[in-house]
């Protein structure tokens, strides 16, 4: 229970202090750099703001904070490369926040769901859910060098799980 309530308490914090930092910096024009006391558009900065914030949120553990900010963020973007960026971020949000089910449904706003990290989203999507047989399928489609670094430990994580599942502790410990 204190737990419970200390996590609440970390979380109205967190958010009270990202909205300040939010406000403030909103209020600051973008200042670009030598080009004497130009601006940036506003809603640039306020979107860069705005992911940087989300990212954070994760970075701290506050996956519904995250899962929040994201959304927002694909609300406001049309461009088809961006949105997939900010949908394959929302999807792992999704999945740290244990909704497995609306993760799934983030994965279907992909505009290209077969490249490696679309597939291994779907992995965990699909090992979340319990399905071991379609999460197996989605990780055989990737290929854990092409991946970026940060995210390889998502691969041998479902690896390792779904290993574990087959009761092939010896692949699993690897």
């Amino acid at each position: 229970m204190v737990l419970g309530m200390l996590r609440r308490t970390r979380a109205v914090i967190l958010v009270g202090l990202v909205t300040m930092l939010e406000v403030v910096l909103w209020a600051q024009p973008a200042v670009v750099p030598f080009m004497g006391g130009a601006s940036a558009p506003d809603e640039s900065g306020d979107s860069i703001r705005r992911e940087g914030a989300a990212r954070r949120a994760m970075e701290l553990g506050f996956s519904s904070v995250a899962a929040g900010l994201w959304e927002s963020l694909l609300a406001d973007t049309t461009e088809a490369d961006r949105r997939d960026r900010l949908v394959l971020n929302w999807t792992i949000t999704l999945l740290e926040d244990g909704r497995p089910i609306e993760a799934g449904e983030a994965l279907s706003q992909l505009s290209e769901s077969e490249g490696g990290r679309a597939q291994l989203r779907a992995g965990l999507v699909a090992y979340a859910k319990g399905d071991s047989a379609k999460a197996e399928e989605s990780l055989a489609r990737v290929d854990a060098a092409t991946l970026p670094t940060d995210e390889r430990s998502w691969y041998h994580y479902l690896a390792g799980a779904l290993a574990h599942d087959r009761e092939d502790f010896t692949e699993a410990r690897e």
